[in-house]
Protein backbone atom coordinates (compact mmCIF):
# COMPACT_ATOMS: atom_id res chain seq x y z
CA UNK A 1 0.00 0.00 0.00
CA UNK A 2 2.44 2.41 1.00
CA UNK A 3 4.93 1.45 -1.93
CA UNK A 4 2.14 2.28 -4.03
CA UNK A 5 0.91 5.35 -2.57
CA UNK A 6 4.96 6.56 -3.06
CA UNK A 7 4.81 5.46 -6.77
CA UNK A 8 1.84 7.95 -7.43
CA UNK A 9 3.58 10.91 -5.51
CA UNK A 10 6.65 10.45 -7.51
CA UNK A 11 4.49 9.74 -10.90
CA UNK A 12 2.77 13.12 -10.46
CA UNK A 13 6.00 15.24 -9.26
CA UNK A 14 8.12 14.21 -12.34
CA UNK A 15 5.13 14.77 -14.47
CA UNK A 16 4.13 18.19 -13.20
CA UNK A 17 7.32 19.63 -13.21
CA UNK A 18 6.69 21.90 -15.82
CA UNK A 19 4.98 24.36 -16.76
CA UNK A 20 4.45 25.70 -20.45
CA UNK A 21 5.86 29.26 -21.47
CA UNK A 22 3.25 31.34 -22.89
CA UNK A 23 3.04 32.51 -26.64
CA UNK A 24 3.29 36.42 -27.09
CA UNK A 25 1.62 37.07 -30.27
CA UNK A 26 2.79 40.30 -32.22
CA UNK A 27 0.66 41.62 -35.22
CA UNK A 28 1.80 44.88 -36.20
CA UNK A 29 -1.82 46.25 -36.15
CA UNK A 30 0.12 49.56 -34.06
CA UNK A 31 3.23 49.55 -36.26
CA UNK A 32 2.82 53.19 -37.29
CA UNK A 33 1.96 53.32 -41.20
CA UNK A 34 4.57 56.04 -41.61
CA UNK A 35 8.72 54.47 -41.89
CA UNK A 36 10.37 53.97 -38.72
CA UNK A 37 14.05 52.85 -38.43
CA UNK A 38 12.60 50.58 -35.05
CA UNK A 39 9.33 49.14 -33.51
CA UNK A 40 9.06 47.69 -29.87
CA UNK A 41 6.31 45.71 -28.87
CA UNK A 42 6.01 43.08 -25.76
CA UNK A 43 9.73 43.18 -25.22
CA UNK A 44 10.81 42.79 -28.39
CA UNK A 45 12.37 45.21 -30.93
CA UNK A 46 12.45 45.46 -34.72
CA UNK A 47 14.57 46.55 -36.66
CA UNK A 48 15.86 46.55 -40.48
CA UNK A 49 19.31 44.21 -40.83
CA UNK A 50 21.39 47.53 -42.40
CA UNK A 51 19.14 50.31 -39.89
CA UNK A 52 16.91 51.41 -42.61
CA UNK A 53 13.35 52.28 -42.27
CA UNK A 54 9.98 50.23 -42.72
CA UNK A 55 6.48 50.17 -43.14
CA UNK A 56 3.07 48.69 -41.79
CA UNK A 57 1.51 47.98 -44.88
CA UNK A 58 -1.59 45.57 -46.11
CA UNK A 59 0.00 42.16 -46.44
CA UNK A 60 -1.42 38.70 -48.51
CA UNK A 61 -3.24 38.30 -45.05
CA UNK A 62 -5.75 41.19 -45.72
CA UNK A 63 -3.66 43.01 -42.05
CA UNK A 64 -0.67 44.94 -40.90
CA UNK A 65 2.69 43.71 -41.95
CA UNK A 66 5.64 44.72 -41.80
CA UNK A 67 7.37 45.45 -45.28
CA UNK A 68 10.95 46.68 -45.49
CA UNK A 69 11.18 50.21 -47.53
CA UNK A 70 14.73 50.59 -49.68
CA UNK A 71 15.26 48.97 -52.68
CA UNK A 72 16.34 46.53 -52.85
CA UNK A 73 14.43 45.49 -49.75
CA UNK A 74 16.00 44.21 -46.23
CA UNK A 75 16.02 41.38 -43.97
CA UNK A 76 14.17 42.15 -40.71
CA UNK A 77 15.87 41.51 -37.26
CA UNK A 78 14.02 40.89 -34.14
CA UNK A 79 15.97 41.15 -30.63
CA UNK A 80 13.98 39.17 -27.81
CA UNK A 81 13.88 39.19 -23.97
CA UNK A 82 15.47 36.82 -22.43
CA UNK A 83 14.65 33.18 -21.96
CA UNK A 84 12.91 32.48 -25.42
CA UNK A 85 12.61 29.33 -26.74
CA UNK A 86 10.80 29.28 -30.15
CA UNK A 87 10.05 31.80 -32.41
CA UNK A 88 7.43 31.58 -35.21
CA UNK A 89 6.87 34.55 -37.82
CA UNK A 90 3.92 34.53 -40.97
CA UNK A 91 6.09 35.69 -43.96
CA UNK A 92 4.89 35.79 -47.80
CA UNK A 93 3.98 37.89 -50.76
CA UNK A 94 2.36 38.24 -53.75
CA UNK A 95 4.82 39.65 -56.22
CA UNK A 96 5.44 37.91 -59.14
CA UNK A 97 8.97 36.64 -58.62
CA UNK A 98 9.96 33.17 -56.53
CA UNK A 99 11.22 33.63 -53.05
CA UNK A 100 13.20 31.51 -49.99
CA UNK A 101 11.54 32.70 -46.61
CA UNK A 102 13.91 32.24 -44.37
CA UNK A 103 14.42 32.85 -40.42
CA UNK A 104 17.30 32.52 -38.62
CA UNK A 105 17.94 32.09 -34.47
CA UNK A 106 20.93 33.46 -32.60
CA UNK A 107 22.06 33.31 -29.16
CA UNK A 108 23.99 36.24 -27.63
CA UNK A 109 27.36 35.78 -29.01
CA UNK A 110 25.90 36.02 -32.44
CA UNK A 111 26.45 32.03 -33.23
CA UNK A 112 23.72 30.75 -35.06
CA UNK A 113 21.41 28.31 -32.78
CA UNK A 114 18.81 27.19 -35.60
CA UNK A 115 17.20 27.78 -39.27
CA UNK A 116 14.41 26.98 -41.42
CA UNK A 117 13.55 27.93 -44.71
CA UNK A 118 10.59 27.61 -46.99
CA UNK A 119 10.60 28.02 -51.14
CA UNK A 120 7.60 29.68 -52.72
CA UNK A 121 7.37 30.25 -56.40
CA UNK A 122 6.69 33.16 -58.43
CA UNK A 123 2.40 32.26 -58.72
CA UNK A 124 2.18 32.04 -54.83
CA UNK A 125 0.08 34.66 -53.26
CA UNK A 126 -0.17 34.49 -49.32
CA UNK A 127 1.81 33.72 -45.91
CA UNK A 128 3.82 30.41 -45.01
CA UNK A 129 4.46 30.43 -41.03
CA UNK A 130 8.14 29.39 -40.50
CA UNK A 131 9.17 28.10 -36.96
CA UNK A 132 12.72 27.78 -34.83
CA UNK A 133 13.30 26.50 -31.42
CA UNK A 134 16.25 26.24 -29.16
CA UNK A 135 17.18 27.70 -25.99
CA UNK A 136 18.04 30.84 -25.20
CA UNK A 137 17.71 32.79 -28.40
CA UNK A 138 18.55 35.92 -28.03
CA UNK A 139 17.27 37.51 -31.67
CA UNK A 140 16.06 36.19 -34.91
CA UNK A 141 16.28 37.27 -38.23
CA UNK A 142 13.81 36.92 -41.10
CA UNK A 143 12.57 37.65 -44.54
CA UNK A 144 13.34 36.36 -47.61
CA UNK A 145 16.71 35.75 -49.96
CA UNK A 146 17.68 34.99 -53.75
CA UNK A 147 15.80 34.11 -56.19
CA UNK A 148 13.73 37.48 -54.62
CA UNK A 149 14.42 39.71 -57.10
CA UNK A 150 14.29 42.90 -55.19
CA UNK A 151 16.28 41.68 -51.96
CA UNK A 152 14.29 40.87 -49.01
CA UNK A 153 10.70 41.73 -50.81
CA UNK A 154 8.26 40.10 -48.68
CA UNK A 155 6.02 40.96 -45.82
CA UNK A 156 5.88 40.00 -42.12
CA UNK A 157 3.02 38.98 -39.82
CA UNK A 158 2.09 37.57 -36.78
CA UNK A 159 5.12 37.29 -34.60
CA UNK A 160 5.31 35.04 -32.47
CA UNK A 161 7.40 33.98 -29.16
CA UNK A 162 7.83 31.86 -25.97
CA UNK A 163 9.78 31.20 -23.11
CA UNK A 164 11.15 27.93 -22.05
CA UNK A 165 8.93 26.07 -19.48
CA UNK A 166 9.49 26.59 -16.20
CA UNK A 167 9.72 24.61 -12.70
CA UNK A 168 6.42 25.36 -10.59
CA UNK A 169 7.28 25.59 -7.34
CA UNK A 170 4.38 23.29 -5.72
CA UNK A 171 5.76 20.32 -8.30
CA UNK A 172 8.69 20.57 -6.74
CA UNK A 173 8.06 20.37 -3.52
CA UNK A 174 5.71 17.18 -4.37
CA UNK A 175 9.14 15.76 -5.99
CA UNK A 176 10.99 16.65 -2.71
CA UNK A 177 8.49 14.83 -1.07
CA UNK A 178 8.45 11.54 -2.87
CA UNK A 179 12.05 11.46 -2.85
CA UNK A 180 12.06 11.72 0.86
CA UNK A 181 9.46 9.57 1.28
CA UNK A 182 11.35 7.10 -1.10
CA UNK A 183 14.34 7.41 0.93
CA UNK A 184 12.48 6.90 4.59
CA UNK A 185 10.73 3.67 3.18
CA UNK A 186 14.42 2.03 2.03
CA UNK A 187 15.83 2.90 5.70
CA UNK A 188 13.30 1.65 7.25
CA UNK A 189 13.50 -1.41 5.12
CA UNK A 190 17.04 -1.98 6.40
Amino acid sequence: MRKGLLVSLLTVSFLGTASIGSATVITFDTVPIVSVASYSESGVTFTALDGSSFSAVTDPNGTKGLLSDPSPRIEFKATLPSGVSQVSVDIGDFDADPDLLVLRAFDAGNTQLAFTSIPIDASFSGMDTLTVSAANIAYVTFGSESPSVNGSSVFADNFTFSSAAVPEPASLALLATGLFALGWLRRKQR
